[in-house]
């Protein structure tokens, strides 16, 4: 059994690097587009750029999502059980948070914090800094979150699996304490920023 978690640890570690690399891309693109904003139009600049930052998201939130049906089934299949495949629509996981809150006004708080830095003296560039910094792991956490979110559907639409959380290399304190749970919550618990994962185990093993 314990040569088996091994494999389904660096299973389910592949997978979520994979999304994470996938997450990472699209957080790269967001801030790219936020940097076309000018200091003196923050709100109109914003405007300009969300339809964009909003179909980069949309992307990518579908693609972390479709990965869900695939890294389920081949986790089961590591451990031998068969079952007929389980289809989530992607797009469902798109454009929203896990929350249920629309995604550009989430990122929207990334310009928040830039204007009220610069509103209490701060240096433009130091408030664009913690700004980009700001949007950057939001993005990044919805993108993981909607991926999360499908594996969860994926999980109890099948039925008969337990999850058990696999933590990343470099993990914090908050997430290593937590590694080997064996819990189904509504939301996979995290920490803005986080690079964990979970694998679907056959229930009885």
């Amino acid at each position: 059994m314990s040569s088996l978690m091994s494999e389904l640890s660096e299973f389910a570690s592949r997978y979520q690097d994979r999304v994470n690399q996938r997450s990472d891309v699209a957080a790269r693109a967001v801030v790219r587009l936020w940097r076309q904003v000018q200091s003196g139009s923050l709100d109109a600049g914003w405007d300009a750029v969300a339809p964009q930052i909003e179909r980069v998201m949309e992307r990518a939130q579908v693609d972390a999502a479709a990965m869900a049906g695939p890294y389920v089934a081949g986790a089961l299949a590591l451990q031998n059980v068969g079952s007929e495949p389980v289809r989530v629509v992607p797009e469902a996981f798109a454009g929203v948070t896990r929350e249920g809150r629309s995604v550009v006004p989430e990122l929207f708080a990334g310009v928040t914090t830039a204007k009220t830095l610069i509103g209490s003296g701060v240096g433009v560039g130091a408030a664009f800094q913690a700004g980009t910094a700001v949007m950057s792991v939001l993005a990044a956490t919805i993108i993981r979150d909607s991926g999360r979110g499908a594996v969860s559907t994926v999980n109890a639409a099948r039925g008969g699996v337990r999850v058990i959380r696999v933590v990343s290399a470099g993990a914090c304190s908050r997430c290593a304490i937590l590694a080997g749970a064996d819990r189904f919550n509504a939301h996979f618990e995290r920490h803005p920023s986080c690079r964990c994962t979970s694998i679907p185990v056959a229930a009885g093993d």
